[in-house]
């Protein structure tokens, strides 16, 4: 019996993806509006999810449900988190979508020293965190959010019937009851053939309850489907990607004062003679180590430029106008030494002594102590 809030269902389509939530089109034998939380049994196989839409016509209702509570929908506030961890950050992004991490998803228990989420739907914010962890999500039939690594679980489906395979688009039909439990990241014999489950669909159309399984390549980590959309992301938006700034560490500075780089994001090549940009006048030694920002002008990849580097970093020496003297600071201590015969001074024999002169040069070495008492404006140190 397949049924939605204990209501016949006459038409199902069940779309379960390895990537985010569970989706189904459901048609009921009823005249009266479902709204909220519902419960679609499908022969015993409970799913846990929300309406999204839906109307009555013709006395049948009509309409959408997501699995979950559906906030992964709703849009959250920005929020700022320190000191603390994945599953921190996720558990927070969930409770505002008012949904619950399951007891099966991983650990996440990596130390996050800063974690900033824009302004964004639910599932935005629950994908930058399994992306992070490197690790799929998606929504479970019990309505919970799992976060974790595909262990690929060989799972035995007795009473099933192969009706049709297409190796080009890596889809089996199936018929029978004990599909129902086949699902994403589990893998699959069918007629002597493994199968990696990477998206299923269940189907009703009357009587007849068919099931999809989509087979997922082994060299598509994200999923056949997020890869095919991910590759059309890519090329509308390719240029803006030479619109961020990337982190790189200092190879070396050579004489003309440009940087050799190796950044830490590995879709970036090493770098070699690549100018830096600061205030004017300004020329910085940056030492070989030293973390620094660059990005590419006017989103040019012919142009990659230093910006900025972290305050943290290993001091350099910093030039004025070309200037080649060490600048001391209002307060610092000064010595002055005046050499031996250099300025004359009072005569102890003098007038005493008949024919001494009231003044001779400085026998030794006179030293003088002070403070710095002024500065230049043109340079502010600490």
């Amino acid at each position: 019996m397949t049924t939605l809030n204990a209501h016949p269902l006459l038409a199902l389509s069940l779309v379960i993806p390895r990537f985010g939530a569970w989706t189904a089109d459901v048609e009921v034998d009823s005249d009266t509006d479902v709204t909220g939380a519902v419960t679609l049994d499908l022969e015993g196989r409970i799913w846990r999810g929300t309406v999204v839409r839906g109307a009555v016509a013709y006395g049948r209702w009509s309409g959408r449900i997501v699995g979950g509570a559906g906030g992964l929908q709703r849009e959250l506030p920005p929020v700022a988190l320190a000191g603390t961890t994945l599953r921190a950050v996720l558990e927070e992004a969930l409770r505002a979508a008012g949904l619950t991490i399951a007891p099966s998803a991983a650990a996440l228990d990596v130390a996050v020293s800063r974690w900033h989420r824009t302004r964004a739907t639910g599932d935005i914010a629950v994908a930058e965190v399994a992306r992070y962890a490197g690790m799929p999500w998606r929504v479970l039939a019990d309505g919970t959010v799992w976060v974790g690594t595909e262990t690929w679980a060989t799972v035995t489906v007795r009473d099933v019937d192969v009706m049709g395979r297409e190796p080009v688009t890596g889809c089996t039909e199936l018929a029978g009851d004990a599909a129902l439990d086949l699902a994403p990241g589990r893998t699959v014999t069918l007629d002597g053939y493994v199968v990696r489950i990477g998206a299923v669909t269940h189907r009703l159309d009357g009587v007849a309850l068919r099931t999809s399984i989509l087979e997922e390549r082994e060299d598509v980590a994200g999923g056949r489907l997020m890869a095919a959309f991910e590759a059309v992301v890519r090329r509308i938006t390719r240029r803006l990607d030479f619109t961020g700034c990337y982190s790189a560490t200092v190879v070396q500075q050579r004489a003309s004062g440009r940087l050799d780089l190796r950044p830490e994001d590995p879709r970036r090549p090493s770098c070699r003679d690549v100018p830096y940009r600061t205030l004017p006048g300004l020329t910085v030694e940056i030492p070989e180590g030293s973390l620094v920002s660059f990005t590419y002008e006017n989103a040019d990849p012919r142009r990659p430029v230093v910006v900025l580097w972290e305050p943290s970093t290993a001091a350099g020496r910093w030039a004025l106008y070309g200037g080649t003297h060490g600048a001391a600071r209002n307060g610092h201590a000064v010595r002055v030494t005046i050499p031996t015969g250099t300025v004359e001074v009072a005569n102890p024999l003098f007038p005493g002594t008949p024919g001494a002169p009231p003044t001779i040069p400085n026998a030794a070495p006179i030293s003088l102590d002070g403070t710095i008492t002024e500065g230049t404006d043109l340079l502010r140190l600490p």
